[in-house]
């Protein structure tokens, strides 16, 4: 039985050193800052596309500019009910 360790998701926006800019989410360990995933060991960072789970693309440490942490409004993503019947 494996026990998946409890996350935290947060979403960035990743500049590449072509100028290719990707926004998505980012799944942190518990008490991990961005600063650590970024000094790991690791080449890629797992970069999931939409809040639901959706496509996630793998993301080279070596290519990026710069990656900062956004405030998002997930309300903001909601359809309005009157707008659902429509």
């Amino acid at each position: 039985m494996t026990h998946k360790k409890p996350t935290q998701k947060i979403h960035v926006e990743v500049a590449l050193y072509d100028s290719t800019r990707c926004r998505g989410f980012i799944h942190l360990q518990a008490q991990q800052r961005l600063q650590d995933l970024l000094n790991d060991r690791r080449g890629f960072i797992p970069l999931e596309m939409s809040a639901d789970g959706g496509e996630l693309i793998l993301v080279s440490k070596r290519f990026i500019v710069y990656i900062h942490e956004t405030n998002i409004d997930f309300s903001a993503f909601k359809i309005p009910d009157e707008e659902k019947t429509k």
